[in-house]
């Protein structure tokens, strides 16, 4: 990064599969360009926490996020991420092996105004972590789950009771969600 007040209006930032990438270099451009309000880290696999609280701090602005594949990425860096961004209307997280359902309830009650929520490969994310989030985030009209072994019936049936506006729900290799908990979702479609 050779010097982040190059581009201090920037709004659309985009880093996929950007190994090089280091919380130093990432905190010296977040600093630097205040107006992101889209944001991308895919398999920026060096990028810890400090990466995630340099975007709650200088990006307020942000209504998207993707932090997919992100290894070193824990709780305390996506509640940092709530805590700074509360505009943020879409949330994208996979392959993040040290997430969990702790991050969720701080998450639901700083981003209200969550309307996109995408999953993937998150074993430690469960019903009891959606809960907070479906409950507190009314807005809901995307959500995503794939390959999430620890999202059955009883998620579905949170959904089905609380996400009155939802207009997609993806459901991809989730081995826990029966026929029974598909059914749960109906009542729930057509109160619009």
């Amino acid at each position: 990064v050779r010097s982040s007040t190059d581009v201090p209006g920037l709004a659309r930032l985009m880093l996929n599969w950007w190994s090089c990438a280091t919380d130093g270099g990432w905190g010296a451009l977040a600093s630097g360009c205040p107006c992101i309000d889209f944001i991308t880290l895919r398999k920026c696999l060096e990028l810890t926490d400090i990466a995630l609280r340099s975007l709650a701090k200088h990006c307020t602005r942000l209504t998207s996020v993707c932090v997919d594949y992100g290894s070193k990425y824990t709780d305390s860096g996506l509640q940092a991420l709530g805590d700074g961004c509360r505009s943020m209307q879409s949330l994208s997280i996979a392959y993040c092996a040290k997430l969990t359902d702790k991050a969720l309830p701080p998450l639901a009650a700083t981003c209200r105004s969550l309307q996109s929520l995408s999953f993937a490969n998150t074993s430690k994310v469960t019903h009891a972590g959606l809960d907070p989030v479906v409950h507190a985030c009314l807005g809901l009209r995307h959500l995503s789950f794939t390959k999430c072994a620890s999202v059955g019936d009883q998620a579905l049936s949170l959904i089905g009771s609380c996400c009155e506006l939802l207009e997609t729900l993806v459901l991809e290799q989730c081995e826990g969600v029966k026929d029974s908990g598909l059914a749960s979702v109906a009542p729930g479609c057509g109160r619009r």
